[in-house]
């Protein structure tokens, strides 16, 4: 009976061992990409984390990997353990209660333990803030990005050309991502004396690094196309949400149309795809859409910080001009828009077009009648006046406050392009990354709006309401405002604004 017991008890000895065994080697099994986007995904909602910095950060760090080759745990040279290559002595993981074997084989453990980091580098008060630090816009988290990594000389950009942050930024700004991110700004950095980095400007605001995450949608959003990379910038609405075989695509939809989410999101199952997928509704369709073809609605009015625009009157306020290749739109009346031809026949207008600006409808600038471009400062700068020169006038650069000469002299006679203007400059150009391009606003330069030509004999009015002259067909008038049913020619001076009698022209 003992020997019996002894048998079966050695058999199911061996069965146990043999049932852990398998479960160790499962457990260490890497799993598809699909599952890890997947987890990546949820666990980055569920901290407040874009997915797409989370899936960059895991990419940049092990390939988003959490076993080698040999199903083995990764773990780098500086003890770096898993996916998320998480860095923490055995002390640090004792005191935050991490299990390290966990660690070790638990992928979703891992990416959470990293999450968990990253959250904590987010709140740090020595690090930058870009603009309104929104932990929904990607840029934002640029900084926690670089201290999830370590603030140390190797992640300054002023003395590494591929700091760590860099690296993962630059997965972000891949094609197969689709998340458009500008150039990084210059960053103002400074080295105690036993070598410990510091930041000497605690807040950055870049106007172009407002980037919302597009991975982490809700059902009941409502976003809109982008401008593809694909023929004419249409985005392609599928019947599945991949890319692969099973996919096909159902419809081509044009940028800047409503989508409505009903569902997701969804993982490619492919490790070249960075976004995600959701069902969608869009034009009357209903399909997946790559969250690479989705930007976010902001509401924007056509507005430069110290220039009103008038709004009573059906004149051109300005120009556009385009600086990249941007789609011509229709608006067809129900919240879409159309990518129509120009006269050239070209469905995009081109780098160096002066386009008359109207008015704006949100985030559309309205380019004429039913004719929009949407809004991206990037691809393009409004002009909103003429500054004429009266005298000799020095331009200037000013930057962080501080106005320095660049030794240019215009004399007078000249007229610059004004993209803004307050009691103390106009601004000519430039940025306020590499410095705004100024004249002091002193008296000796004259703004103007544009131009009114007479297209039959048209009276000029003084300010008594008396008629002063009469203008003969041909001649020209500069306009410093419009008032209603006035072009103020200056002096009190106007002409009536009248199409008929006066042809206006922008500057």
């Amino acid at each position: 009976m003992r020997k019996l017991s002894l048998s079966l008890l050695m058999i199911v000895t061996l069965v146990l061992s043999s049932i852990n065994l398998s479960s160790v080697e499962a457990a260490n099994d890497e799993l598809s990409y699909q599952k890890k986007k997947e987890l990546i995904v949820e666990v980055a909602k569920q901290y407040n984390i874009p997915p797409e910095i989370l899936k960059a950060i895991a990419y940049s760090e092990t390939g988003m990997k959490q076993f080698d080759s040999n199903g083995e745990p990764i773990v780098s040279d500086d003890g770096g353990i898993g996916m998320m290559q998480i860095t923490l002595s055995d002390q640090e993981l004792a005191d935050k209660k991490i299990s390290k074997e966990k660690l070790l084989t638990d992928t979703e453990y891992n990416i959470k333990i990293g999450a968990q980091i990253l959250n904590e580098k987010w709140s740090y008060s020595f690090i930058p803030k870009i603009n309104g630090h929104d932990r929904s816009k990607i840029e934002h988290w640029y900084f926690a990005v670089w201290a999830y990594n370590g603030l140390s000389k190797r992640n300054d950009p002023n003395e590494h050309a591929e700091p760590y942050q860099e690296k993962v930024f630059d997965y972000l700004r891949r094609d197969n991502t689709g998340v458009k991110i500008s150039a990084t700004p210059k960053i103002a950095t400074s080295y105690k004396s036993d070598g410990t980095l510091q930041f000497t400007k605690l807040q950055y605001d870049i106007d172009s690094w407002n980037t919302p995450s597009m991975q982490a949608l809700e059902v009941g959003d409502v976003v809109y196309t982008s401008k593809s990379s694909v023929t004419n910038g249409v985005s392609n609405l599928r019947n599945y949400p991949d890319t692969s075989a099973n996919s096909s695509v159902i419809a081509k939809v044009e940028p800047h149309s409503k989508v409505k989410i009903l569902a997701g999101p969804y993982e490619s199952t492919s490790s070249a795809n960075f976004f995600s997928f959701f069902k969608v509704s869009v034009n009357g369709k209903e399909g997946y859409m790559a969250t690479s073809n989705l930007q976010g609605m902001e509401p924007a009015t056509l507005t430069v910080p110290h220039a009103t625009f008038p709004t009573n009157h059906r004149q051109p306020v300005g120009r556009v001009i385009i600086r990249d290749d941007v789609p011509l739109l229709r608006d067809n009346k129900d919240g879409t828009f159309t990518i129509t031809e120009t006269n050239e026949g070209n469905p995009t207008l081109v780098k160096g077009e002066m386009i008359k600006l109207f008015g704006a409808m949100g985030d559309y600038y309205n380019v004429g009648g039913d004719y929009y471009i949407k809004r991206y400062d990037p691809n393009m700068v409004v002009m909103i006046a003429r500054a004429n020169t009266r005298e000799n006038i020095k331009l200037y650069v000013l930057k962080d406050g501080k106005l320095t000469e660049q030794g240019t002299t215009y004399g007078p006679g000249h007229n610059l392009r004004v993209y803004d203007y307050d009691s103390q400059y106009v601004y000519v150009g430039g940025s306020e990354e590499t410095g705004l391009q100024v004249l002091k606003n002193d008296g000796s330069v004259l703004l103007y709006k544009g131009f009114a030509t007479a297209k039959k004999p048209v009276n000029m009015y003084a300010p008594d309401g008396s008629v002063h002259k009469v203008i003969q067909p041909g001649e020209r008038a500069r306009v410093y405002s419009i008032d209603g049913d006035r072009l103020n020619v200056g002096g009190g001076y106007y002409l009536p604004n009248d199409k008929g009698l006066v042809n206006y022209s922008p500057h």
